[in-house]
């Protein structure tokens, strides 16, 4: 018991002394794990960087930094004495030096002694003993001379036998006075007069010419070669080149090629044989859409390194040859067969530095399958930058000119110290011949095009890679041409007949300037739709033909280049500038028609004396007014909504995918994965989808308003005729001088101006068919003519309306009541009071005759018979005065929008941008075209301009 409790005590008495200790102790704080990060470089020379650590730390005594900065070796003079992996100990040799291997102190001649270092140096010919053969160290190191035909080795102590470049029979030694790139240049090489602002050049071109040369050495001849794809642009190395690599008569062919030797690398093709090459119809590669045959361009590359060590094969796919980033199915899709590839972008020089610090070199082949087995086919490469002499061929259009190698390299930024030379555009094309039964291709040529950049230069490079596919056009274009000359020659013929049409309408007698210009507007629309036609059936053509491709076998035509397309963008131009001018034209014509509304109304009652009598005489002119203003509105209706047509385009275009049927491959998915390859778009394609969505949607909108919304629900331009009968009031329009349209209004009430339970009375008797009917002949409804007016008719027009026409600006209703006002008004009830006498038969001189028009004249829009001696009102059932309104000209109108929008998005390739464009101009124009015409409605019929809404 006692025992435990003396147990306890010393326990409590402990805890208590802990705790006073550690309240008495200040406490210590966390330490910090964040670290300045020292440069490697800013350790002095005695101490190295120890990584660990993360801090410099002291060599020790007589030991300095090492060369790579993360350890110490032993200063000059001190040999390692033992070094256990932590700090080194070194020990001074004192007059001796510090052996080769470090630990060990021997004695130098004095001859042989670097008093500077403590080294002991032998001279270039001798190496440097320090031990016996059974490896004693011996007292004091001696230098031996190298035999003839022997040399130091790179450590200086071991004599080994000199290389055959190096060895000089003559002599019998090893001895050399021309060294380059590792070779002994004896005799020194005849100079080739190529000068190369490059050390790299410099340094290796003699030697890689001497081992090719006369060695036949394989790596220095693919390094020669190299330097003949770098240098193509210096024409004096071509010459040399040429000569070297075109020519061997000693040596044997490779695979019974003209230009490829044994060892020696095939870099050019014979002079003047692209065109052949080119056109080799003994391609044997068969490429089909489905079953046998490749579907996919299998491109493989030879690769060599700048120094010529071959590196192997590798296909192109994954982006081997595309600069430019993405995924690897996007960089893929450039040798889908069939689809035209286009990949552009800008890089940084830096990012080109680290790609390639050095150039790497392809020779490009084919890779097919024949007989279950595999081969290769050797690519031409075009090489735009190649200097033949002081010629560039391959800048030429002419294919012999060319001048074809087999190969090429991405980025040199190694031999020029101040430029970096890149492949700025690569393009493979493939040409199909017109007649492609054996589905079989020309070879593909491989273009490319190199810039320089400077090594200082921080602007950013543009990098472009592309898959395009040929095929002679010759056909197309010449069925192109002969379209448009067969429909250009009806386009003239047409304009000729309508120039005459209007001669006749205008009263002209002779041919004047105006016919003149006429005519040339009439044939601008005429021209328009003709170039219309060919563009449309272009685009319509090979959107079927190529679309349709991929459910069959072969690939039976190829798109258009987007060289190629310039015939047919200059055709759709022509087309758009011409409507255009056909606009312009029609907006000219409608804003300055002549028209005349007359009031069939009559005073009621006898006259009585006095200002209310004449008040109750007086004609309401609200009528005129309300007719007019309805008028007004009708002048920009048409028989589609502009703003449902460009919706629905937009919509079917971009949302529903018929976009995506614009782009040059065989697919015909509209609605691609978000993630799905894209190839370039065509702008063939591009048209006709986009005409053709915009053709069927306006049909589809002037089908369904013609057939079931102005049949059923409104027909604003029958309901407008409904007015004119239902306000007693005609209207005649005269489009040219002698020729217009009549609205017959006249009530067959007789009345208008009445109230509402006789209008009421009055509709429920024509319901009940209990009056006449409305049509100015007598017992038929028909109240629309053609009016082709004699020029007696016209000329007393003129006279009547030529107060009106002295008047400068439309008169105000209060103005003062004489002078022209005045004169004006009485104009205006002389030509209503003549217009009324005149349809009721009441002038002989004057007259007229309703007839029919013949069927020809219909079709033509032509009048046969002269207007001599009376006038024609020709019974129009189609409500041709719509020809002076927008509703009359909707085709014009549809296919200019659809124009408008096409060579919006032939620029931009956007079809919003354009839906935005049109839908400006189209309210830009209807603006202007209201508000001419509402200026033209004001001069011509007194109504004053307020009252018009």
């Amino acid at each position: 018991m006692a025992a435990a409790m003396e147990t306890l005590v010393k326990s409590v008495t402990a805890a208590a002394l802990l705790l006073l200790i550690a309240a008495l102790c200040p406490r210590t704080a966390h330490a910090t794990v964040v670290f300045e990060l020292p440069d490697i470089n800013t350790c002095d020379m005695t101490s190295f960087w120890n990584g660990p650590e993360l801090r410099c730390t002291p060599c020790g005594l007589n030991a300095i930094k090492a060369p790579d900065g993360k350890s110490c070796t032993c200063g000059p003079g001190y040999r390692l004495k033992y070094d256990t992996g932590g700090s080194i100990v070194c020990e001074s040799c004192g007059t001796n030096i510090v052996g080769q291997d470090g630990r060990t102190c021997i004695g130098c001649p004095t001859a042989f002694l670097n008093s500077v270092n403590r080294t002991c140096k032998c001279n270039n010919a001798a190496i440097l003993v320090e031990r016996e053969q059974n490896g004693s160290l011996l007292t004091e190191a001696s230098c031996i001379s190298c035999v003839n035909g022997t040399v130091p080795n790179s450590q200086g102590n071991m004599c080994v036998r000199c290389g055959d470049t190096f060895f000089n029979a003559t002599t019998n030694s090893c001895a050399c006075v021309n060294t380059k790139g590792g070779l002994c240049l004896y005799p020194e090489p005849i100079s080739t007069g190529v000068l190369i602002n490059s050390n790299w050049f410099s340094d290796n071109f003699d030697a890689a010419r001497v081992a090719c040369e006369t060695y036949q050495n394989r790596t220095a001849c693919q390094v020669l070669g190299n330097m003949c794809v770098m240098f193509m642009d210096v024409g004096a190395l071509y010459v040399y080149c040429a000569n070297f690599f075109l020519t061997a008569p000693s040596l044997k062919q490779v695979h019974g090629i003209q230009t490829w030797f044994e060892n020696r690398p095939w870099i050019y093709y014979m002079s003047d044989t692209a065109a052949s090459v080119l056109a080799s119809t003994d391609f044997p590669v068969v490429f089909s859409l489905r079953g046998s045959g490749e579907s996919k361009l299998r491109l493989v590359l030879g690769m060599y390194d700048i120094r010529g060590k071959f590196l192997g094969y590798k296909s192109a796919a994954g982006g081997l040859l595309q600069l430019c980033p993405g995924t690897l199915s996007r960089l893929d899709a450039a040798y889908t067969f069939g689809t035209a590839y286009a990949q552009s972008c800008t890089l940084s020089r830096i990012t080109l530095q680290e790609l390639f610090p050095e150039p790497i070199f392809y020779d490009p082949y084919l890779q097919f399958t024949q007989g279950g087995k595999e081969y290769m086919y050797a690519l031409p490469v075009l090489n735009s930058n190649l200097q033949r002499g002081d010629r560039a061929p391959n800048k030429q259009s002419d294919q012999a000119q060319w001048m074809l190698m087999r190969r090429f390299f991405l980025v040199d930024a190694l031999t020029d110290s101040n430029t970096i030379n890149y492949a700025s555009s690569i393009t493979i094309s493939i040409t199909m011949p017109t007649n492609n039964a054996n589905r079989t291709i020309y070879p593909p040529l491989i273009t490319v095009d190199y810039t320089k950049f400077s090594k200082t230069s921080n602007d950013s490079l543009k990098v472009s890679f592309s898959v395009v596919y040929n095929m002679s056009q010759a056909d197309a274009k010449l069925q192109t041409e002969i379209a448009l000359g067969v429909l250009g020659s009806l386009a003239v013929f047409y304009a000729m007949m309508q120039t005459t049409g209007w001669r006749r309408r205008a009263g002209l007698q002779m041919v004047e300037f105006s016919s003149l210009v006429k005519f040339f507007l009439i044939l601008a629309g005429a021209l328009s739709n003709v170039f219309f036609i060919v563009t449309f059936g272009t685009g319509l053509y090979w959107l079927i033909i190529f679309k349709s491709a991929k459910s069959q076998q072969t690939v039976a035509v190829m798109l258009p280049t987007p060289s190629e397309e310039r015939n047919f963008i200059i055709y759709l131009s022509c087309a758009f500038a011409l409507k255009a001018v056909q606009f312009l034209h029609l907006i000219a014509t409608q804003v300055s028609i002549d028209i005349f509304f007359f009031d069939w109304e009559r005073p009621k009652g006898k006259a009585r004396q006095g200002a209310e009598a004449a008040s109750a005489r007086g004609v309401s002119v609200w009528r005129t007014f309300f007719v007019a203003n309805e008028w007004n509105e009708l002048q920009t209706v048409r028989k589609l909504s502009p703003m449902l047509q460009l919706f629905a385009v937009l919509l079917f275009l971009k949302v529903v995918g018929f976009e995506n049927l614009g782009l040059r491959d065989l697919g015909v998915t509209l609605l691609p994965a978000p993630n799905a390859d894209e190839a370039s778009w065509s702008r063939i394609l591009r048209f006709g989808v986009a005409s053709s969505v915009w053709l069927v949607v306006g049909a589809v909108q002037v089908i369904f308003n013609t057939i079931i919304y102005e049949r059923f629900v409104e027909d604003k331009i029958r309901q407008f005729v409904d007015l004119c009968s239902m306000s007693n009031i005609s209207i005649l329009i005269l489009e040219n001088r002698c020729f217009g349209y009549y609205i017959h209004g006249r009530s067959v009430h007789g009345r208008a101006d009445t109230n509402m339970e006789d209008m009421h009375a009055n509709l429920k008797k024509e319901e009940e068919n209990l009056c006449s009917q409305r049509g100015l002949v007598p017992g038929t409804e028909l109240q629309t003519f053609e009016v082709a007016l004699t020029q007696a008719a016209r000329l007393h027009y003129d006279r009547i309306l030529q107060p009106l026409a002295m008047m400068a600006a439309p008169p105000r209703m209060a103005g003062p009541q004489g002078g022209p006002m005045e004169q004006s008004m009485r104009a205006y009830q002389t030509m209503n009071r003549f217009l009324c006498s005149f349809v009721d038969h009441a002038h002989k001189e004057v007259d007229y005759m309703i007839r029919d028009k013949l069927l020809l004249e219909r079709l033509t829009g032509i009048e046969f018979q002269e207007t001599f001696d009376k006038s024609f009102l020709y019974n129009d059932e189609s409500h041709s005065f719509s020809n002076v309104l927008y509703y009359g000209h909707e085709a014009t109108l549809l296919l200019l929008d659809m124009l408008l929008f096409c060579i919006i998005d032939m620029g931009t390739q956007d079809f919003t941008l354009a839906t935005i464009i049109t839908f400006v101009v189209q309210k830009l124009f209807r603006s202007i075209r209201e508000s001419f015409s509402r200026r033209n409605l004001v001069k011509k019929t007194l109504v004053d301009e307020r009252f018009l809404i």
